[in-house]
């Protein structure tokens, strides 16, 4: 009974490792001083093609406070999470993150050249604005950084609690 629990313990972290879903809360964003005033899901025929992607979520954030020194202006980012069947797939994304999918919405064209990204297992995470001024403000670098430490954060946590199981069906095997 022991040891078919710690396998299914095993198992439900694995798939947590293999097969979860990037999870970014409005309380993260809050902490770093945006709100999230838009999440939605919108692939193009492009992208499933190109890239076999599987998944996209897009969530569009923007300060609680202005931006220092312009009126009536807040810093706004989108972040895009999209999900793809290897790693390989993934970083092929990447590789082409200023690719402009032939199908895309013309509102999305001036956002293309002002991103950055980084691949997380089967995942590509971008960070866009169609703001000149806040692409090369620190403040997107700042994001940027936050958004991937949260994420590798979650992976390191679950990459300590995959080891201890493992440990443990060792020791339960001896």
């Amino acid at each position: 009974m022991k040891k078919s629990i710690l396998i299914i313990s095993f198992l439900f972290t694995v798939s947590l490792l293999y097969g979860q879903e990037i999870n970014l809360s409005d309380e993260f964003f809050h902490q770093l001083g945006y709100r999230i005033t838009k999440s939605d899901t919108e692939k193009t025929a492009w992208e499933e093609r190109e890239f076999k992607l599987l998944n996209k979520r897009a969530i569009s954030i923007k300060s609680i406070n202005q931006v220092k020194g312009w009126a009536n202006t807040w810093y706004r980012y989108i972040i895009q999470i999209e999900s793809f069947p290897t790693t390989a797939r993934a970083e092929q994304r990447l590789n082409r993150i200023l690719d402009l999918p032939p199908d895309s919405p013309l509102h999305e064209d001036k956002s293309f050249p002002l991103r950055e990204g980084f691949v997380y297992k089967t995942y590509t995470v971008i960070l866009s604005t169609d703001v000149y001024k806040f692409y090369l403000d620190p403040e997107f670098k700042r994001i940027f950084k936050h958004v991937q430490h949260k994420i590798k954060k979650t992976e390191t946590s679950l990459d300590i609690r995959e080891k201890s199981n493992k440990q443990e069906l060792k020791d339960e095997s001896n």
